[in-house]
């Protein structure tokens, strides 16, 4: 079983099926390092169609030091983050997320989670197609904004504007 307890990812086995995990591991070291939302926390492990585990940070960042040696870092932004079930091969899927509960594949393997929105009038959560290596834009920051918010006067959070290559079946249109 794996569990996320900032600031690790645990690999927990009961080997003598009592009931109680005696063997617990730490997969991963580095995620929650600031204060942001509460909430903001990791959430929604699951295994990918690549047999990796994947699961999601809010904006409170990730710093981590990989099993092999190399620094994965996304400060003050959300990410999607995966790593092969030993811990080896961590590495940042996607960033630039505000605070993706839950990621979902589909039939076709491509990876889709809901973002929280920025906490502004009229702003609602938006529906992301999350691609490998992708930054969808949001940086803690925002968040604090007075006046212009790049993520709401842009648009991110509209729907009346979607994620690239998502069908409005209403409209008929690509954006």
């Amino acid at each position: 079983m794996y569990c996320t307890i900032a600031p690790d990812l645990w690999r927990l086995r009961d080997t003598n099926d009592d009931g109680v995990a005696d063997e617990r591991e730490i997969v991963a070291h580095g995620f929650g390092h600031h204060i942001a939302y509460a909430g903001h926390d990791m959430h929604g492990l699951c295994v990918g169609p690549d047999g990796r585990i994947y699961w999601t940070i809010g904006d409170k960042g990730t710093n981590v030091i990989t099993k092999e040696g190399r620094r994965a870092s996304a400060p003050h932004q959300g990410a999607v983050l995966r790593c092969e079930p030993d811990g080896s091969g961590f590495e940042i899927f996607a960033h630039g997320l505000r605070n993706v509960q839950e990621v979902a594949f589909d039939d076709y393997g491509n990876l889709f989670g809901v973002d929280n929105d920025a906490d502004k009038p009229d702003e609602k959560e938006r529906l992301v197609y999350i691609t490998e290596q992708s930054d969808s834009g949001w940086r803690c920051s925002f968040q604090y904004m007075k006046g212009y918010c790049p993520w709401v006067d842009e648009a991110c959070g509209s729907s009346t504007r979607l994620p690239a290559g998502v069908h409005h079946p209403a409209s008929g249109e690509l954006p």
